[in-house]
């Protein structure tokens, strides 16, 4: 009986971990199948395009993954406060979140654009550094919103509520590759902006996966959201959120050095 009710016990919490689960597996799915996306739009273009989609994304999001990357303190904080059952707790630290992102986005920005000045020291292709450096200048407007994104979603995740999540990334991949079809190629009146277009694209995308998150979980913290801009955040609690994000960050930019390969293709398919 013991061994039963153990093993009961077991499939129970699997069962459980697994439907939070599979939802997250697949909105990370549908994050990276964006970026197939974009190159495989731009790739009507010339070979050159595809050069500076990749570069210049991998440029802008090492950036923004750092930065998404320090929300990450959020998963720990709003489930740890959503098990002891002080929802209160949970919400304080969404605007926490909320405000750390409005912080760390103007020097996200500055970083990204500071890269634009040392790219001539990749020694790039005269026609690849010429598209990439608008693609990335267009990139960093997306910054906030997804800085936002990342607060809410962390919010939203540690709550359990990871379906909705799911549906609105695999809504995204359906508004990006409509806005790229539309700004790259210029269609219903829209200019071609070509690898421009696609970033703008990008930028548009950003908002729309900030819109859902963000609705949903105002409407569960609405005391917390509408005092957010009012309420003073300790910087004892900003540092407080700030500490485990920055070892995710730190550990996701010490991935092997993928970084190369957008720059190794851009060299290549300018010949």
């Amino acid at each position: 009986m013991p061994a039963t009710r153990h093993q009961a016990g077991t499939g129970a919490e699997l069962a459980a971990t697994l439907s939070l689960a599979w939802p997250v597996i697949v909105a990370e799915l549908g994050w990276m199948f964006m970026g197939v996306v974009d190159t495989l739009m731009v790739g009507w273009l010339a070979p050159e395009a595809i050069g500076a989609v990749g570069l210049g994304s991998i440029l802008f999001f090492t950036a923004a993954v750092f930065g998404m990357g320090l929300l990450l303190g959020l998963d720990t904080f709003v489930s740890q406060a959503f098990g002891a059952g002080e929802l209160h707790e949970c919400h304080r630290w969404l605007r926490d979140g909320v405000h750390l992102a409005l912080l760390a986005t103007p020097v996200l920005m500055l970083v990204s654009l500071g890269v634009l000045e040392a790219m001539p020291a990749l020694g790039l292709h005269p026609t690849v550094m010429s598209l990439t450096r608008p693609y990335v200048a267009v990139l960093t407007w997306s910054s906030l919103p997804l800085l936002l994104y990342a607060a809410f979603r962390r919010y939203l995740q540690a709550l359990g509520i990871v379906r909705p999540v799911m549906i609105t990334l695999l809504l995204a991949n359906l508004v990006n590759a409509g806005c790229n079809w539309v700004l790259i190629f210029g269609r219903y009146g829209f200019p071609a902006m070509g690898v421009a277009g696609s970033a703008w694209a990008t930028v548009s995308n950003a908002f729309w996966l900030l819109a859902s998150p963000a609705a949903l979980a105002a409407s569960l913290a609405s005391g917390a959201m509408s005092a957010i801009f009012m309420a003073r955040t300790t910087l004892i609690r900003l540092a407080s959120s700030v500490a485990p994000g920055i070892g995710n960050s730190r550990a996701a930019l010490a991935m092997p050095p993928s970084w190369r390969w957008p720059r190794l293709s851009a060299r290549l398919l300018s010949f």
